[in-house]
């Protein structure tokens, strides 16, 4: 009896783990996603699939491409702008910039957004993978930025925002850490400046059952 129960053990650990409902989703994101992607669809993959483990590497854009070029990762959660050469792309929905500070009367006169004209002459914070996007946006307005610091991470961009030295320009999804570091913001309102969060996977490259259950699922219509 025990053998036999044995056996159907291992077939049925054998069947979920082909058919996607049970083993370790390997992906990649960006530190900076909002609440509702962990919520909308990591929860609701997570009720589905109960028995999967995760193994979660964090990183900005680039080390996250890497990754999965390097096949440490199946699937990568990243941001605009990137390189789509050798990758799907499915793009989720497009964010609008944020300026994050400390205490400014100028910006606080304002309601929850601003235009990037009224971020002429402000010392701005901002990381260095956004550069060329800030700087033609500003440019398309008329205004000369006044770049003070540039970074590598959105998380550095607000830690000297914290500390008073300047304006931090972060994507709308870091908001959370903004409000945990007791910082205000004003939505930028500027087409310019809107980035997208997109899933990323290798073009010609065979999925594990688990990660192509966990795409199949965050890229599907809600309403379906």
């Amino acid at each position: 009896n025990n053998i036999l129960e044995i056996k159907q053990s291992i077939r049925k650990e054998l069947e979920d783990s082909k058919s996607g409902f049970k083993g370790t989703l390997k992906i990649g994101t960006i530190s900076a996603i909002d609440a509702d992607l962990l919520e909308n669809n990591f929860l609701n993959f997570h009720e589905k699939y109960n028995n999967i483990k995760y193994e979660l590497y964090e990183g900005i854009t680039p080390e996250i491409i890497d990754l999965l070029f390097s096949r440490i990762i199946e699937i990568g959660i990243v941001r605009t702008p990137f390189d789509r050469t050798g990758l799907n792309t499915t793009y989720l929905k497009a964010e609008p910039m944020i300026a994050a500070y400390k205490n400014d009367r100028d910006l606080d006169k304002f309601g929850e957004s601003i235009s990037i004209k009224n971020l002429n002459e402000k010392p701005l914070i901002i990381y260095r993978r956004f550069e060329d996007l800030i700087i033609t946006a500003f440019q398309k307005s008329e205004v000369d930025p006044y770049i003070f610091c540039i970074n590598d991470d959105s998380r550095t961009s607000l830690l000297w925002a914290n500390a008073g030295l300047g304006v931090a320009i972060v994507p709308i999804s870091s908001k959370n850490l903004v409000l945990a570091n007791n910082l205000k913001f004003k939505v930028i309102d500027d087409e310019s400046l809107l980035t997208q969060v997109a899933i990323i996977t290798l073009e010609n490259s065979s999925l594990s059952a688990v990660a192509t259950n966990f795409l199949n699922e965050v890229t599907k219509d809600p309403a379906s």
